[in-house]
């Protein structure tokens, strides 16, 4: 049971930084898609 509150943060960040990456990769697709047209 020790390992889940030491977990427990890692878990609050990480889907910040998934919303984050997929920021990137849609701004850097829009980007791209304009340079295609």
């Amino acid at each position: 049971m020790s390992a889940r509150p030491q977990n427990f943060g890692q878990y609050q960040i990480f889907p910040e930084l998934i919303y984050r990456i997929k920021e990137t990769e849609a701004i850097t697709y829009k980007k791209q898609k304009e340079n295609w047209d």
